[in-house]
């Protein structure tokens, strides 16, 4: 069974000061193709008793009560939507009631599962698509979702289009005191309400100790 770990005030420099969440790797869908080949999460990262924080989803959901006016909460910074292949409906169902108890907070979280799932399955929360390609660009926005991409370590992708939406990297690996909690770029949806613009695809270069496996991964894919 998936676990759950709810940090109420992350300490991790590129978070910021932030609520977040991490999930045991058994929430992630088995075709992930970083999936025991160079997942930036796999291994220290998945083991929750190292970790400062409250598992279960009754700490997730008292985040309702604590997080700031304003507030922001990175869900599943490690792990997905999933519980042994199967999307996991009471960690759902958690994640989208602090986001529609607390309006005036941004939660999002991101999803390798996504072609078996709809972008408004968790609502309220921005769920962003995992691509790591132009393909998986292109198919996972033509189905409505806020897209991001994991990229090579140079970010080759950064600074280009595909089908006229802006490939960015992550403000907050390239701009020094940008943070997850400051930037908030992956809480926006796939199209401005305001505008009718689309956000602009968001691309992580690999990182983590097997980064070298992820980047075999990711330029076989690309």
């Amino acid at each position: 069974m998936a676990r759950t770990l709810t940090v109420a005030r992350s300490t991790n420099a590129k978070l910021g000061r932030m609520a977040a969440t991490y999930r045991t790797a058994d929430s992630c869908p088995s075709y992930c193709p970083l999936m025991g080949s160079g997942c930036y999460a796999a291994g220290r990262i998945f083991a929750i008793p190292e970790r400062t924080g409250q598992e279960g989803h009754g700490a997730l959901l008292a985040l309702r009560e604590t997080l700031p006016t304003g507030g922001a909460l990175r869900a599943n910074v490690c792990g997905d939507l999933l519980d042994s292949g199967t999307f996991d409906t009471e960690h759902a169902a958690a994640l989208s009631a602090v986001a529609t108890g607390r309006p005036d907070v941004d939660v999002w979280t991101y999803t390798h599962a996504w072609p078996e799932l709809h972008p408004d399955a968790v609502p309220g929360v921005t769920v962003n698509a995992s691509a790591e390609s132009i393909d998986g660009i292109r198919r996972a926005r033509a189905a409505g979702w806020p897209v991001v991409v994991v990229d090579s370590v140079d970010n080759p992708l950064a600074g280009s289009t595909v089908d006229g939406v802006r490939v960015v990297a992550c403000p907050a690996t390239v701009r020094d005191g940008v943070t997850c909690e400051s930037c908030r770029l992956c809480a926006r949806p796939a199209t401005s309400p305001r505008t009718g613009r689309p956000r602009p695809v968001v691309s992580f270069r690999v990182h983590g100790p097997a980064r070298k496996r992820a980047a075999a991964v990711v330029a076989s894919a690309q």
